[in-house]
């Protein structure tokens, strides 16, 4: 059972940090950026290439490529903002393993989730997150982490058909740019913290942009490994 529970939160806390954009959005623009993601040892292990279009100074739509070295695609994530952008409407295919999933949202206060062909239909509230809007609630609140304040909300995770209690909290500075602020994420559940991967993403101050990952990758291969890497962001 443990074994099971770390292989779900580390699938998931990757998915949450796939992507990142700038809030200071022009009216009607297209941003595109890059990651490099390493392991432990420093090797290439794929390239991250994203697109983010902006309509009315909002966020609209997202697409995220992730490329081997060899050039093949492993997976693609697809994302639309029809409302809050804590809550899109995304899928990703993951070329690898072989599955889809995704959410469908929303009307009122109904959505549907997927995985591997299931489909299930689910009740939500203001409060809760799903996909990329992790980002873009961190980005929100990026203030509130810095002053101390613990943020707390429900993900809505699509394998599990449930969504889940997690907080992010401040890690504090990078010790060599204090511009740069370092943000944990954590499931709020001290067992699961327990045996869950250390999730770290790093921010700018300034411009709110995601700088740096490091924690689980979102490219479970076909056994249902996940590596851990280092990603840094370009603009």
């Amino acid at each position: 059972m443990i074994l099971q529970n770390r292989r779900f939160l580390r699938a998931f806390l990757a998915l949450i940090l796939l992507s990142a954009g700038v809030t200071q959005a022009d009216s009607s623009r297209v941003e595109r950026y890059e990651g490099i993601a390493r392991d432990k040892t420093g090797t290439l292990v794929y390239r991250e290439k994203h697109e983010v279009e902006y309509r009315d100074g909002r966020v609209w739509k997202a697409v995220s490529r992730y490329i081997a070295p060899d050039g093949r695609e492993l997976a693609l994530l697809e994302s639309e903002f029809p409302g809050t952008v804590s809550l899109p409407k995304y899928r990703f295919q993951n070329r690898v393993a072989s599955y889809e999933e995704g959410v469908d949202c929303c009307s009122g206060n109904q959505l549907e989730v997927y995985h591997r062909g299931k489909r299930q239909k689910m009740t939500f509230n203001s409060g809760w997150v799903s996909g990329q809007g992790f980002h873009y609630l961190a980005q929100e609140r990026l203030g509130q982490v810095e002053d101390g304040k613990k943020q707390e909300f429900k993900f809505l995770i699509p394998s599990k058909m449930a969504a889940y209690d997690f907080r992010i909290r401040s890690g504090g500075h990078d010790p060599k740019n204090p511009k740069l602020a370092r943000i944990l994420l954590e499931i709020d559940q001290w067992f699961f913290r327990l045996f869950a991967p250390k999730i770290i993403a790093t921010y700018d101050l300034d411009t709110r942009r995601l700088m740096a990952y490091e924690g689980p990758s979102n490219i479970e291969d076909e056994k249902g490994n996940v590596p851990v890497v280092r990603i840094e962001y370009t603009y």
